[in-house]
């Protein structure tokens, strides 16, 4: 059985745990963290749905209390929508990305709800003809940061040097070594790379 078709028998069949397993899916989708993923989806399938309440658990154990939230609602998520909007975002959300991709629209109006203040930094189309060269990495499997918005944001730098890689977010500080490579090249002495350089994915099973 393929891995779609597992997941979704996994779903039809989970019953009171189906928000398990759509909690632990918002850690796993990250590709590092793929192997976990299929492992807890094999045995769930078995019975045991330990692995989304402990390996794959969300939110995680510790201190979570961060300036990120803030940060990226005021900028990003400007106006929450109302109930009833959300719900038809949803529903378009799930006819794009049926099985996983339309979490991440609970995720991020579950950590915006309650904080207050006008937006700093909302989105709006970039204006920096005079700045420096910029290194802009670009990850395919990035399911936090998409590589079309990634993308679009170094078009509109004209001096931007994007280079590709086949990881997910934060792959440079996961330790990909080709980013690291040329990532610290850059920061060290402003070194980029040469035009159309592609990083390997090195971090995906």
């Amino acid at each position: 059985m393929d891995a779609a078709a597992a997941w979704d028998d996994l779903v039809a069949s989970a019953g009171h745990l189906t928000g398990d397993l759509f909690a632990g899916a918002l850690v796993g989708m990250n590709p590092p963290r793929w192997p976990d993923l299929a492992r807890a989806i094999a045995k769930a399938r078995a019975g045991d749905f330990g692995d989304f309440r402990t390996v794959l658990q969300y939110p995680p154990n510790g201190p979570t209390g961060s300036v990120q939230s803030a940060t990226l609602c005021h900028d990003f998520v400007p106006a929450l929508p109302g109930y009833h909007r959300f719900l038809r975002i949803e529903r378009q959300l799930k006819a794009i990305a049926p099985r996983f991709g339309w979490i991440e629209g609970r995720y991020q109006l579950g950590r915006c709800v309650g904080i207050p203040g006008e937006p700093a930094y909302p989105p709006h189309p970039l204006s920096a003809p005079h700045s420096p060269p910029v290194l802009v990495t670009i990850g395919e499997l990035d399911n936090n940061t998409g590589h079309l918005g990634a993308a679009h944001v170094a078009s509109q730098f004209p001096r931007a040097r994007p280079v590709r890689h086949g990881d997910g977010h934060a792959a440079y500080l996961l330790g990909n070594t080709c980013l690291r490579r040329h990532g610290n090249a850059y920061l060290i002495d402003g070194t980029l790379p040469a035009p159309g350089t592609v990083c390997p994915g090195e971090l995906a099973p």
